[in-house]
Protein backbone atom coordinates (compact mmCIF):
# COMPACT_ATOMS: atom_id res chain seq x y z
CA UNK A 1 0.00 0.00 0.00
CA UNK A 2 1.24 3.47 -0.68
CA UNK A 3 4.67 3.78 -2.21
CA UNK A 4 6.23 0.66 -0.69
CA UNK A 5 6.50 -1.08 -4.06
CA UNK A 6 8.38 1.95 -5.40
CA UNK A 7 10.87 2.59 -2.58
CA UNK A 8 8.62 5.01 -0.73
CA UNK A 9 6.77 4.90 2.53
CA UNK A 10 3.44 3.18 3.03
CA UNK A 11 2.67 -0.17 4.56
CA UNK A 12 1.88 -3.82 4.10
CA UNK A 13 -0.94 -5.98 5.39
CA UNK A 14 0.01 -9.27 7.05
CA UNK A 15 -2.81 -11.52 8.23
CA UNK A 16 -5.19 -8.57 8.09
CA UNK A 17 -2.96 -6.28 10.18
CA UNK A 18 -1.50 -3.12 8.65
CA UNK A 19 2.23 -2.59 9.27
CA UNK A 20 3.60 0.85 8.34
CA UNK A 21 6.88 0.97 6.46
CA UNK A 22 8.98 4.07 6.00
CA UNK A 23 11.10 4.80 2.94
CA UNK A 24 12.98 1.81 1.50
CA UNK A 25 15.12 -0.09 3.94
CA UNK A 26 16.21 -3.58 2.88
CA UNK A 27 16.43 -4.79 6.47
CA UNK A 28 12.87 -3.72 7.30
CA UNK A 29 11.70 -5.32 4.06
CA UNK A 30 13.50 -8.50 5.11
CA UNK A 31 11.79 -8.50 8.49
CA UNK A 32 8.42 -8.05 6.82
CA UNK A 33 9.19 -10.91 4.44
CA UNK A 34 10.21 -13.19 7.33
CA UNK A 35 6.95 -12.42 9.10
CA UNK A 36 4.82 -12.85 5.99
CA UNK A 37 6.41 -16.21 5.19
CA UNK A 38 5.12 -17.60 8.48
CA UNK A 39 1.70 -17.86 6.87
CA UNK A 40 2.90 -20.17 4.10
CA UNK A 41 3.28 -23.93 3.96
CA UNK A 42 6.23 -25.16 6.00
CA UNK A 43 8.62 -25.97 3.11
CA UNK A 44 7.86 -22.74 1.25
CA UNK A 45 8.21 -20.68 4.43
CA UNK A 46 11.55 -22.32 5.23
CA UNK A 47 12.95 -21.62 1.76
CA UNK A 48 11.79 -18.00 1.76
CA UNK A 49 13.02 -17.38 5.29
CA UNK A 50 16.47 -18.84 4.58
CA UNK A 51 16.91 -16.80 1.40
CA UNK A 52 15.70 -13.67 3.18
CA UNK A 53 18.13 -14.18 6.05
CA UNK A 54 20.97 -14.69 3.58
CA UNK A 55 20.09 -11.46 1.79
CA UNK A 56 19.82 -9.58 5.08
CA UNK A 57 23.19 -10.95 6.18
CA UNK A 58 24.75 -9.75 2.94
CA UNK A 59 23.21 -6.30 3.41
CA UNK A 60 24.51 -6.11 6.99
CA UNK A 61 28.02 -7.03 5.84
CA UNK A 62 27.84 -4.31 3.18
CA UNK A 63 26.69 -1.76 5.77
CA UNK A 64 29.48 -2.81 8.12
CA UNK A 65 32.07 -2.19 5.38
CA UNK A 66 30.57 1.23 4.66
CA UNK A 67 30.82 2.19 8.33
CA UNK A 68 34.38 0.91 8.56
CA UNK A 69 35.20 3.01 5.50
CA UNK A 70 33.91 6.13 7.22
CA UNK A 71 30.56 6.37 5.44
CA UNK A 72 27.18 6.77 7.10
CA UNK A 73 24.50 4.16 6.58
Amino acid sequence: MGGVAHDGSGGIVINGVFHPIGPWNPLLAGLATLQAARGLQRDAAKQIQLETLRAMSSQLQHMEKEIEGGREV
